[in-house]
């Protein structure tokens, strides 16, 4: 039988990495993990919709995902975790039959990936 760490896995975890604010959550409906980074609104970045050219470099787990402004003014990118060859364990099957569930510390790798790739763009410029 397959391990299952959703279920002892905490749903959500804030953190910071190179200055830059990252988030996990829990999605309640797939069970699958989203990871963002929050950008200051000065980054190059921000403002930008994830699918925009100049974003098609970043390198993340199913690539970018999401893309928008918080409450408090700072830009958040993202990604899923809800890709083919994911296992989904909200789901009554998963996406494909040798689907990996990517648990929480693949997300926070993820994430610490890209709030580097973030630093890295902003350039001296911080």
């Amino acid at each position: 039988m397959r391990a299952q760490p959703w279920k002892t896995e905490l749903d959500e975890k804030e953190f910071l990495h190179d200055g830059y604010r990252c988030y996990i959550r829990r999605n309640q409906h797939t069970l699958t993990f989203c990871g963002y980074v929050d950008l200051p609104s000065t980054h190059p970045w921000a403002g930008k919709h994830y699918s925009d050219e100049s974003l098609c470099n970043v390198d993340v787990h199913g690539g970018l995902t999401y893309s928008g402004w918080t409450e408090d003014g700072l830009y958040r990118i993202g990604f899923d975790c809800y890709h083919y060859g994911d296992y989904s364990p909200g789901l009554k099957m998963p996406l494909n039959s040798g689907a990996e569930y990517r648990d929480l510390g693949y997300v926070e790798n993820e994430c610490i990936r890209l709030a580097q790739q973030a630093l890295e763009a902003r350039g001296d410029d911080r």
